[in-house]
């Protein structure tokens, strides 16, 4: 337990202060749909938004509409999409809570999770922070194009967006 906790705290002292200094490599444990752990780095997909777990969309039926908790779904389709496989993150930022904001590759080096995810259609694109890597928001928002016009994962349901679920939530 000691050696644990010393471990998780001279991994926390080596974090550094500007993106893009030490890629975070390791089999990832997946928290949401949007977020997951490699040792004691918590780590939030750059880019992309997933519903959270708690959250509902709605399937339209052909006489009426079932609810389903699709923030569920999103996880395990994260969890799917890595496998047992490892992951390499690259640190762009860091989140208000503390969270690396990192953009991650599985080891081919070019599948990148977060784009896939959305292209599945299990999550839609952030454009906060668009500036650290417009690229990869581009290349996130025609994957989202592809998913809606194929009416794939939550475009084939009715949902709200994960940011505004969050802030009603919390009387925002």
């Amino acid at each position: 337990m000691r050696r644990s906790f010393a471990a998780a705290i001279g991994a926390f002292l080596a974090l550094p202060a500007i993106a893009g200094e030490f890629i975070v490599q390791g089999k990832p444990q997946v928290i949401d749909g949007d977020s997951l752990r490699i040792g004691a780095a918590e780590i939030r997909l750059y880019g992309i938004d997933a519903p959270e777990a708690r959250q509902l969309c709605f399937l339209p039926l052909y006489d009426g509409q079932i609810a389903y908790k699709c923030g569920l779904i999103a996880r395990v389709k994260l969890a799917k999409i890595i496998g047992e496989q490892s992951l390499s993150c690259q640190p762009l930022d860091r989140d208000r809570y503390g969270r690396l904001v990192a953009w991650c590759v599985l080891p081919d080096g070019e599948m990148d999770v977060a784009e896939v995810l959305v292209r599945q259609g299990w999550a839609i694109v952030l454009r906060d922070n668009e500036q650290i890597a417009p690229h990869r928001i581009e290349r996130y928002a025609a994957a989202q194009a592809m998913a809606k016009e194929d009416r794939l994962g939550l475009w084939q349901t009715e949902f709200e967006i994960p940011a505004r679920w969050r802030a009603e939530r919390r009387g925002e």
